[in-house]
C-alpha cells in the first residue's frame, strides 16, 4: 500500500492541483489529509470539494475545528480570525457537517497520523523540541507517526529507549530499532523559505518514506486572491516571493551538422560529425534564459519569459489531469462518497474534547462492587460511552441473539481499520483490574485485533498497560475469548480499547471489564 500524506492546503488550489497531479502519476493507493484543508487562502469551495472527492482519510486540524467554533480562536492571530470569517462566508453550511465527523487521530497499520501532537491533539499544539517529540512518543505505541501544524516539513527520530533527535525532512527506510515522527510540511502555505507544496510518500510494503516538493503556480495563486476579493489587510500572500527552484530555460539547438542534414535525413551521426559547443557560465536565475555560443544552428528559438512557460506548463497539467479524474469517475463513484451519502451517527465517530459531549462524564471504578461489570455492550442503545473511528470501507451491524448482544463487522479491504475506544474509567494504584472480549471468525481473510488496556496518567501521559491479541481467531469459527488481567501501578484514568486491521467478516460480544479481589 502506498500513501500519500498531505496537510495543512490552507484554501491553495493551485498547489493542491500540482500535488494531486504529482500523486497521480506516483502509483498512490490512498490519500491522507492531516488538516487544515481551509484558512489563509482564497478557494474555500474549490479546495473543499476536490479533496472531498479524492482524499480517503481525513484528521481534523485547528483552522477547520475553529471554523464553526468547535475550538476558541482566543490564540489565533487577528489576521487568521478575519480570514476565518471571510472563508464562512463563502461555503455552505454543509461543510460544518463534513468537519462534524473528522476524527482527531487516524490509524494505520504501524502508523498513526494527527495534525498537531499525540499527547494532547485536542489543544492542537506543536511539535516544536525534543521534549515535545518525546511526548508523543510516549503516548503512542505506533513506530511511524505523521504530523502537520507547523508548515515545516522536518524529523524526529529515536532508538529505542534512546534520546530523540530533530532531522532536516529527507527520503529514509525505515530501522526496526527507532521510531520516527514526520512533519509532512504544507501544501498550500509552506514557511521553510521555500514555497513549494511539500507532502509525503508513505510505501507500507517496503517501508520506504519519501518527501516530495512539487512547485505551484505562484502568480495564479496570487491573482486568485484579488480575484477573489481576498481581505489583503489580513494576508501576507500578496507578498508571496516566488522562490521555487526551476531550472533556467535553453534555446533550442539541432546538433546535426549541415553537412549531414544535407546529405541524409538518417540520425545516424558520430560524435566526431557534431560541431564544438561552448557554453558560458549559467547566468542568475533573475535571467530567464542561458545563451549558447559559437554553435551552428538553423533556426534559434526566441526566449519565452520563465512566468509563461510555467503558467502554461501548470495549464495544461491541470487540462491533463481533469481528464484523468473524468476517465475514472465512475470507478472511484463508489468508494467516494457525497455529502448527501454521509449518514448521521448514532455515536462519536471522533475523540471528543469533552466526554461530556457525548453526554457522559468520567466513570469511577473504585465506587463499584466487585465483579460489577463497568462496560456492558448493549447495541440497542446505540453503543453508549464508546467512541469509534474506523474506514469508508468497513460496516458494522448488530443483533440480539438469546438475549446477548453481537457485533458484526465486515471490512472489504484488508488495510482499512476500527477503533473502538472506552471513554475514561477512574482507577487507583494497586487496584486489580479484569478484562475478557469474545471474538468470532465469519469470514476471518487475515489481519490483526487487538484489545488493550490504556492508561491516562495524571500528568497528562498516556502509556498501553496491557495489549492481547486473538492470534486464534484465523483457526476456529467458534467464539474465542480473550482475557487480560493487569494491576493497576498509578492512579489515573483506565480506558479499554479495541481495534482491528483485517480483511474479512468477524463478530464481536460480551465484553466485560471488573474490578478484581
Amino acid at each position: 500500500m502506498r500513501y500519500a500524506v498531505i496537510s495543512d492546503i490552507h484554501s491553495n488550489i493551485q498547489a493542491l492541483k500540482a500535488v494531486f497531479m504529482d500523486i497521480e502519476n506516483s502509483n498512490i493507493d490512498k490519500i491522507i489529509s492531516l488538516g487544515d484543508i481551509i484558512g489563509y487562502g482564497p478557494n474555500p469551495a474549490e479546495v473543499l470539494e476536490k479533496v472531498h472527492k479524492s482524499v480517503h482519510h481525513f484528521v481534523l486540524g485547528n483552522h477547520d475545528a475553529a471554523l464553526y467554533n468547535k475550538i476558541s480562536t482566543e490564540n489565533f492571530s487577528k489576521n487568521s480570525v478575519e480570514i476565518l470569517k471571510w472563508t464562512r462566508e463563502r461555503i455552505d453550511k454543509k461543510t460544518e457537517h463534513f468537519f462534524q465527523f473528522q476524527p482527531l487521530t487516524f490509524q494505520g497499520e504501524n502508523f498513526k497520523c494527527t495534525h498537531s501532537n499525540f499527547f494532547k491533539p485536542e489543544e492542537f499544539g506543536y511539535i516544536e523540541n525534543n521534549d515535545d517529540a518525546q511526548k508523543s512518543f510516549d503516548s503512542s505505541h505506533e513506530q511511524l507517526l505523521f504530523v502537520g501544524h507547523s508548515h515545516i516539513p522536518c524529523m524526529f527520530v529515536k532508538r529505542n529507549d534512546g534520546p530523540v533527535h530533530c532531522l532536516k525532512a529527507q527520503d529514509f527506510s525505515m530501522e526496526d530499532d527507532k521510531r520516527y515522527i514526520v512533519n509532512v510540511g504544507s501544501v498550500g502555505a509552506s514557511r521553510d523559505n521555500d514555497t513549494r507544496a511539500s507532502y509525503y510518500i508513505y510505501d507500507t510494503k517496503n517501508t520506504n518514506v519519501f518527501l516530495r516538493r512539487v512547485p505551484y503556480d505562484i502568480e495564479g495563486f496570487k491573482a486568485s486572491l484579488n480575484k477573489k476579493g481576498f481581505p489583503k489587510e489580513a494576508s501576507n500572500n500578496f507578498n508571496l516571493d516566488n522562490k521555487q527552484k526551476t531550472l533556467p530555460l535553453r534555446d533550442g539547438v539541432e546538433f546535426s551538422s549541415n553537412k549531414e542534414t544535407n546529405a541524409s535525413k538518417s540520425n545516424s551521426a558520430t560524435c566526431a560529425d557534431k560541431k564544438t559547443i561552448v557554453l558560458k557560465k549559467p547566468v542568475s536565475e533573475k535571467t530567464e534564459t542561458e545563451t549558447i555560443d559559437k554553435v551552428n544552428v538553423k533556426k534559434r528559438i526566441i526566449p519565452i519569459p520563465l512566468k509563461f512557460i510555467l503558467l502554461l506548463t501548470i495549464l495544461i497539467s491541470s487540462f491533463c489531469y481533469m481528464m484523468i479524474n473524468l476517465k475514472s469517475n465512475n470507478s472511484q463513484s463508489t468508494k467516494v462518497a457525497t455529502y448527501a451519502d454521509k449518514k448521521t451517527a448514532t455515536y462519536a465517530e471522533k475523540e471528543p474534547a469533552s466526554y461530556a459531549e457525548i453526554g457522559q462524564e468520567v466513570l469511577d471504578l473504585t465506587s463499584t462492587n466487585y465483579d460489577e461489570n463497568i462496560i456492558p455492550f448493549l447495541f440497542s442503545s446505540n453503543l453508549p460511552n464508546w467512541i469509534i473511528t474506523k474506514g469508508d470501507n468497513i460496516s458494522m451491524t448488530s443483533e440480539t441473539i438469546d438475549n446477548i448482544s453481537e457485533l458484526k463487522i465486515l471490512s472489504e479491504e484488508k488495510n482499512e481499520s476500527f477503533h473502538f475506544r472506552y471513554i475514561p474509567i477512574k482507577v487507583k494504584k494497586s487496584m486489580k483490574i479484569a478484562v475478557s472480549v469474545q471474538f468470532k471468525n465469519l469470514d476471518f481473510k487475515g489481519g490483526n485485533l487487538f484489545i488493550k488496556l490504556v492508561q491516562k496518567l495524571d500528568n497528562g501521559t498516556e502509556v498501553v498497560l496491557r495489549k492481547n491479541n486473538p492470534k486464534s481467531i484465523n483457526k476456529s469459527k467458534r467464539w474465542l475469548p480473550t482475557r487480560m488481567t493487569q494491576v493497576i501501578e498509578d492512579d489515573g484514568l483506565l480506558s479499554l480499547v479495541v481495534e482491528g486491521q483485517f480483511l474479512g467478516e468477524i463478530k464481536i460480544r460480551k465484553f466485560s471489564l471488573k474490578k478484581k479481589e
